[in-house]
């Protein structure tokens, strides 16, 4: 969770927005028609700045794994791999927002050749309007609309698809302050995107919003959808986070959101215990990240979990311990989790391998151990070129590439070198 990301966010638009999507649930029959253009006579609330958004300055080993990833997940041939390719390449595009890198990302998407470039471009417009550069945003969404509508023309795409460049231009549309332009390109998608609005605007909800959102979210977590149930709660929780310093309304939102554990799986239950305890720790609230963390932990150890699924788990629950001030449990538990990853590791297919090891490598480089957290990237990129498949050693590698980036650690010589022999080989197996 990121929830530091989130507050640029216009007060009020997730209301708007809600009540209209809200008013359309019943009338769920999704349309592959054209979209409708995104400019509208709504104003515009954000400055009209027309000066471009650059790239932050960046160490050039970020940039350069940044763009070893993006070869990598390149190197896979279009036919027959469009769609694992284009997905990887996005998680590349999605890697340069987070470091703020969007002319970096810009360059990347402009590459993708699907629906998925489509996406980056309202993303790119997203990061645009979160900066301040409204002409830019509207330039970037009207992209992304005219690749959706040339997407739906096509026999093969899917509607979940469409809706993702949709709900995707209509966070930014709300960021805007173009609420009902927003609701109507939010209105009728797919399950697995409804309530994402909701779920990116709420960051900035005001106190005298606050009930009239709380019954949109009822109504859609009655619904019985598991798929919104589960972006209704991530709205809950960035509720829990933007009204935390509100104990009443903290503690309704907190009560909502273990009720509806009792309907979702145990693994989004962990997720969002510790999501809470991570903005507990935020606020400095030791008492309760702790308490949060407890439940989590208890949660995690009910359940039967593959090693490779609770792996990762202790690595993350170890982070938050450090976050909340527990320094020394947290690395007595990144030692246990590594201590478990040896002992489980011929039960763990070896496609799984080096994506079990990367969030502990991560993890120690949280605690301020990056000695320890490049000997485990080591062993992930090895874990992960040890497999005869092409697929899984280019996802393996193209995220250990974007791992490094994000978490600052710089490969050292020798490793820079076994990384770029695995792509060097996967170019030349095209």
């Amino acid at each position: 969770m990121n929830s530091g990301s989130k507050s640029w966010l216009l007060a009020g638009t997730c209301v708007l927005v809600g009540a209209v999507v809200l008013s359309r649930m019943t009338a769920h029959s999704h349309s592959r028609n054209a979209v409708a253009s995104v400019t509208e006579s709504e104003p515009i609330v954000l400055g009209s700045s027309d000066r471009s958004i650059a790239d932050k300055p960046l160490e050039a080993y970020r940039t350069e794994l940044l763009d070893l990833a993006y070869e990598t997940a390149s190197a896979l041939p279009d036919t027959p791999f469009i769609k694992d390719r284009a997905r990887l390449q996005e998680t590349i595009v999605e890697a340069c927002f987070q470091l703020d890198q969007p002319d970096r990302a810009l360059r990347y998407a402009e590459r993708i050749a699907n629906w998925r470039r489509g996406a980056c471009h309202a993303d790119f417009a997203f990061y645009c309007a979160r900066h301040g550069d409204s002409a830019d945003a509207k330039r970037h969404m009207e992209i992304a609309r005219d690749i959706a509508n040339s997407a739906s023309k096509n026999e093969d795409s899917q509607d979940w698809e469409i809706d993702e460049i949709k709900v995707r231009i209509a966070r930014t549309l709300a960021v805007l302050g173009q609420t009902s332009n927003a609701a109507e390109w939010a209105a009728g998608v797919v399950d697995s995107e409804f309530g994402k609005v909701d779920a990116a605007t709420t960051a900035v909800a005001t106190s005298e919003t606050f009930d009239r959102l709380i019954e949109t979210l009822d109504v859609c977590a009655k619904s019985g959808n598991s798929d919104r149930l589960r972006n209704t709660l991530e709205t809950c929780v960035q509720l829990f986070g933007r009204f935390y310093d509100d104990a009443e309304r903290r503690s309704r939102m907190e009560t909502r959101i273990k009720a509806s554990f009792t309907s979702l799986p145990t693994l989004i239950r962990v997720e969002t215990l510790m999501n809470l305890s991570e903005i507990a720790a935020e606020h400095r609230d030791t008492a309760m990240a702790f308490e949060l963390l407890k439940d989590a932990r208890a949660t995690l150890d009910g359940g039967r979990w593959a090693p490779e699924d609770r792996i990762p788990l202790l690595a993350r629950q170890a982070v938050l311990r450090y976050r909340a001030g527990d320094a020394s449990s947290a690395r007595r538990e990144l030692d246990a989790a590594v201590a478990m990853f040896e002992s489980e590791h011929e039960k763990m297919p070896n496609l799984l391998r080096a994506g079990v090891l990367r969030p502990i490598a991560e993890a120690y480089q949280v605690i301020g151990d990056e000695g320890t957290a490049l000997n485990v990237y080591a062993r992930a990129v090895d874990e992960g070129a040890d497999n005869p498949n092409h697929i899984p050693r280019t996802n393996d590698l193209t995220a250990t590439c974007c791992s490094m980036a994000l978490h600052g650690v710089e490969p050292y010589g020798s490793l820079k070198l076994r990384m770029r022999e695995i792509c060097d080989g996967l170019s030349q197996s095209r």
